[in-house]
């Protein structure tokens, strides 16, 4: 019906083609002329009503009509996806619609034309196989919950709204917890300079939902004001705060405290040990303002008798062992570690709580997922 004058097609599916009078493109062999081509753009569209391309409609109703799109209609859905939601560089969009699809339009030409990266779900993802609800060998169920990581340079006037409007729909439809980050001194992730902040702001406007920091970059903090400000977070909440602590990953943070980046991760193993010391109603000795050694304890009290820790790992075995040995949680990703690294390390995890007399099931595994939502990545597995 559409009487293609080329068709573009690969050798493993070539054979499957209908007679055609077409010029039949085998791309997979035609790499070599192909490279032997022109780079520079095509000088041929020059006005919004040529015509971009040619999809037909599902039939649902009828005979399908194959549709002709202009470049202008295609310019002002991708110009409007940009103002109301925005992609850029940074951002990595997953396409989830077949090319039979008008949608894929928008997956694909929207984020490249803004330089983001465009990952193609694969056969395999695409196959209608089912979902599975719990983890191999294991009848527990996965808790989902909601994290934050948006970028501080949203053209949109309230920068906040996703935040507080996800928090809310999380809360009424059972999702596990609400995590938001820390992050300074750039613009992505720079909406998000103090979880305790955030969290406050959280805490105000839900009844049911965790209420978690991931991460607290622990150097970057006096552990007085850590305990004092989650205190405070804790009784807004009545009880539903916990942090996950990191080590800190960029040396430009440290503006806060610069001699602490050599030896963070040793300023974070103390630090935990003082915020909990402190949380459980303990005196910290430290220096007043006169020189004298004085003790002090936080106030207000906060609800909890612990507070629930878990440790960021971003990948290493060690950190998941010492986050065992602790009695702590543990927040990691899929960033630069598959799955089957993962399940090897949390072997390690539990294999070192168990060491220590903790029970080995007992430590809650956090996986980020990195997934998009408006301007947010969201999405935690527990």
């Amino acid at each position: 019906d559409a009487a293609p004058v080329v068709v573009l097609t690969e050798a493993r599916v070539a054979d499957r083609l209908p007679a055609t009078t077409a010029q039949v493109l085998v791309l997979d062999r035609a790499w070599p002329t192909i490279a032997a081509c022109a780079t520079s753009n095509p000088d041929a569209a020059r006005a919004p009503e040529q015509i971009a391309y040619l999809i037909y409609t599902s039939g649902s109703t009828g005979q399908p009509k194959g549709v002709l799109v202009p470049h202008g209609s295609v310019v002002n859905f991708v110009s409007a996806m940009q103002q109301q939601l925005g992609c850029g560089a940074d951002d990595t969009l997953l396409a989830t619609t077949s090319i039979s699809f008008d949608i894929s339009v928008l997956e694909l030409f929207w984020p490249l034309t803004q330089g983001a990266t465009v990952v193609i779900l694969g056969e395999h993802a695409a196959s209608g196989m089912p979902a599975q609800t719990t983890t191999p060998g294991s009848e527990r169920p996965i808790d989902f919950s909601l994290f934050y990581f948006a970028s501080a340079d949203s053209t949109a006037g309230d920068k906040y709204r996703l935040l507080i409007e996800g928090a809310k729909f999380a809360d009424r439809h059972g999702f596990t917890a609400v995590w938001t980050p820390e992050r300074h001194f750039h613009e992505f992730g720079g909406l998000y300079p103090n979880p305790a902040i955030t969290s406050a702001a959280i805490a105000t406007i839900t009844e049911r939902v965790q209420i978690r920091a991931g991460s607290v970059v622990l150097p970057l903090h006096d552990p007085l004001r850590v305990a004092e400000e989650w205190s405070v977070v804790d009784n807004l909440s009545n009880g539903r705060v916990g942090i996950a602590v990191a080590s800190g990953w960029h040396a430009n943070d440290f503006a806060f405290f610069p001699e602490r980046y050599a030896e963070r991760k040793q300023a974070t193993a103390d630090g935990i040990a003082a915020v909990q010391k402190l949380w459980r109603g303990e005196a910290l000795p430290v220096e007043s303002g006169t020189g004298s050694a004085i003790e002090v304890q936080i106030f207000p009290k906060p609800v909890q008798a612990e507070l629930p820790i878990w440790i960021t790992a971003a990948g290493n075995p060690e950190t998941f062992i010492a986050a065992g040995k602790r009695g702590a949680n543990v927040l990691t990703h899929l960033l630069g570690q598959s799955l089957e690294d993962v399940a090897e390390k949390i072997r390690l995890y539990r294999a070192a709580r168990a060491e220590q007399g903790y029970d080995p099931e007992a430590g809650q595994v956090t996986l980020m997922l990195h997934t998009y939502i408006g301007e947010d990545r969201a999405a935690v597995r527990e």
